[in-house]
């Protein structure tokens, strides 16, 4: 296999895969990112896929996964699934090890723009209107018990020096209650490198992890963070073209507009604790610039209030 990897171990891993779901004979394979989950892309002689594998302690989350991609797909939602093995299965399981497969796909991660804000606002406004019958409960981080309680262990590792201006951001949002709002299908982690688009137009949603009954608001305050802010500050032309396409498809309801800026500063100190609970606290020199993006987005100071 010509590759950049020269694991063996590695190489037997992904050769057992491929072989599971009859992907070919393996070519290349370059790791394509992730920490707690690692993904790789390779190549055999039968196309181009993506190798996802997950923690032992995932699998209940994935299987739970599975089902709301099969329910989106049945909608006809632009979301990326997984590939099923020609017996039916769609996940790898061999002893502790667990994978999923899924098919490169066309496209190109998109960078803010008015125009791309408005693809993005309409399909997360189409996913927040799918119907949620059926679906299990599935944990996430949008979840209400999730920040006290990772917010806990970052207390255990961070110096208070380090913690002050966490638990000072923490105090503004803290009786933000997500049950208290419209639920829906939520994506809970709608970032850039996690759409797909050809052209103009959205082609593909990507990693859904996170996937759950959650706020839609929540959801709508996570793509404020994600496209609506450039590196010199909050983007009123972008917000207002995310806005203005969601609220076409899904208008938003009198609570839910209320909240909109204290959903984007809760989310955005959920994102902080969330990445310090599965890298900071192991890592925190080297990810100390990721995680402090909401001092860097100037979230402390800001005010969607013109």
């Amino acid at each position: 296999m010509n590759r950049s990897l020269d694991d063996e171990a590695l190489q037997n891993k992904l050769e057992s895969v491929a072989h599971y779901f009859e992907l070919g004979t393996l070519l290349s394979a370059r790791r394509a990112g992730g920490y707690a989950n690692t993904t790789y892309f390779v190549t055999t002689d039968k196309g181009k896929y993506v190798i996802k594998w997950f923690l032992p302690t995932k699998r209940e989350k994935l299987l739970h996964e599975v089902l709301y991609l099969q329910w989106l797909h049945s909608y006809g939602f632009p979301a990326a699934s997984y590939i099923q093995a020609p017996h039916g299965a769609c996940i790898y399981q061999k002893a502790d090890e667990t994978a999923v497969v899924m098919k490169k796909l066309p496209g190109h991660h998109p960078y803010p723009t008015k125009e791309v804000n408005k693809r993005i606002g309409s399909t997360l406004a189409l996913l927040h209107t799918l119907p949620t019958q059926t679906l299990p409960r599935k944990n996430s981080w949008l979840e209400k018990a999730y920040l006290p309680e990772a917010l806990e262990i970052v207390k255990s590792q961070l110096s208070a020096g380090d913690l002050q201006p966490i638990l000072q951001e923490y105090e503004q949002v803290r009786d933000f209650d997500p049950t208290h709002f419209p639920q829906t299908i939520v994506h809970g982690d709608l970032v850039p490198h996690n759409c797909l688009f050809e052209g103009l137009e959205l082609s593909a949603v990507l990693d859904w992890e996170e996937v759950c009954i959650g706020a839609a608001v929540q959801d709508f305050a996570v793509c404020i963070l994600n496209f609506c802010f450039s590196p010199q500050g909050f983007d009123r032309e972008l917000y207002y073209a995310f806005y203005e396409s969601y609220t076409r498809v899904r208008p938003l309801s009198k609570q839910e507009r209320s909240v909109i800026e204290r959903a984007v500063k809760y989310m955005g100190i959920t994102g902080v604790v969330a990445f310090l609970v599965q890298l900071g606290v192991n890592y925190p020199d080297e990810h100390q610039p990721a995680y402090q993006f909401y001092w860097r987005l100037g979230l402390d100071q800001w005010t969607l209030r013109a």
